[in-house]
């Protein structure tokens, strides 16, 4: 007898039970939980990567702010480096809002950090939505 494979939803709470791949990674679970921000930890994202279809995992999605958070925690290795500018420019051209956490951003206020990310994409969702909505009032129906 098969067992039936777990549901994304089961997944993904296994997941947050279970271990993170790095201490980065579970010190922003930390703080997502401590905000009481829902997440879901490598939640699967199709993209369009060099003209293909792909499945990638983003570290963090928060589903009720559509916004990603990644964490790219390898320091001073070429490759790493050139991998993280390739998904970046992936990110950017899906037009997804991402938010990119290194090493160093724990160095700082990361908790205000993440914070003020956040509400600089909902200001830009908002002056967006302001100015979709002076455009539709302003046209003639």
């Amino acid at each position: 007898m098969t067992a039936k494979a777990p549901d994304l939803e089961q997944r993904l709470t296994a997941s947050r039970q279970g271990p993170f791949k790095s201490a980065g990674e579970r010190r922003i679970a930390e703080i997502l939980d401590a905000s009481g921000i829902r997440y879901d930890y490598e939640r699967p994202l199709l993209v369009l990567d060099r003209g293909q279809p792909r499945i990638w995992y983003p570290d963090f999605y928060l589903p009720e702010l559509a916004v990603y958070l990644e964490y790219f925690g390898i320091v001073a290795d070429e490759g790493y480096d050139r991998r993280t500018r390739h998904k970046k420019a992936v990110y950017e051209a899906m037009e997804l809002d991402v938010i990119a956490i290194y090493p160093a951003t724990f160095r700082t206020d990361w908790r205000g950090y993440i914070v003020d990310s956040l509400e600089k994409i909902t200001a830009r969702r908002q002056s967006t939505l302001a100015q979709a909505r002076g455009e539709f009032h302003g046209s003639a129906c």
